[in-house]
């Protein structure tokens, strides 16, 4: 008989996640609309005579406590600096990050938005001079907990499983994009280090950043 193979969200319920927000003193309405997330799962939960709050589970063994409270860090500290950063809600005591029954989890505020007209020029002024605030922030000072943006781990290491057949030369051409000639795999090794390999330079906070360039979380 086949081991049954289970899902590290299987026991989200929404029962569980009504309990989670009212152990916290919030009095939920029974409202619960789950919204878009690539690797977490987050929910809209409707709150009697409130505004809906948002709660943001972490996919478990994902990311360590110390690693989401620095990126919770880095959201204050953008909108500290009067960035239009929806930060998670703080209770009395000053936390953030709240866990239930092997769950990570943080709680929003519900802020609106809409996905940005990038054939605007006027939009893509905003948005880049928004951009550039968050890196401004963002550089002066680097992450200690979050996993670096740098070329072993997005160059080198990545090459290694390519250079013992995790992929075919054909995949990794059509993985690039790049109608140009590869010979061999040490040639393919080197266009990807070269492409990757000005990030190693830039001493900032990187990783968090790239969460801004997503239209859904604009």
């Amino acid at each position: 008989m086949a081991e049954e193979v289970t899902h590290p969200f299987d026991s989200l319920t929404p029962d569980f996640i009504l309990e989670t927000v009212e152990r916290l003193g919030y009095l939920a309405d029974g409202r619960l609309l789950a919204l878009n997330s690539y690797e977490n799962r987050v929910y809209q939960i409707g709150i009697e005579d409130s505004d809906p709050i948002i709660a943001k589970y972490y996919r478990p063994q994902r990311w360590s406590e110390t690693q989401i409270l620095e990126e919770h860090e880095f959201c204050f500290e953008l909108a500290n600096n009067e960035l239009p950063i929806v930060a998670p809600i703080v209770d009395k005591e000053g936390i953030s990050l709240f866990q239930h029954d092997g769950f990570r989890f943080a709680l929003y505020p519900r802020r609106g938005g809409r996905t940005p007209d990038i054939d605007d020029l006027d939009n893509l002024l905003i948005l880049g001079r928004l951009l550039g605030r968050i890196h401004l922030i963002g550089a002066t000072r680097p992450f200690a907990h979050r996993p670096p943006i740098d070329c072993r781990t997005f160059g080198h290491d990545p090459v290694a499983l390519i250079k013992r057949d995790f992929i075919t030369i054909e995949l990794a051409k059509s993985i690039l994009k790049q109608q140009i000639p590869i010979d061999d795999k040490q040639e393919l090794s080197d266009q990807i280090i070269e492409n990757i390999a000005t990030i190693e330079e830039l001493n900032i906070r990187f990783q968090y950043v790239t969460a801004f360039l997503f239209n859904k979380h604009i």
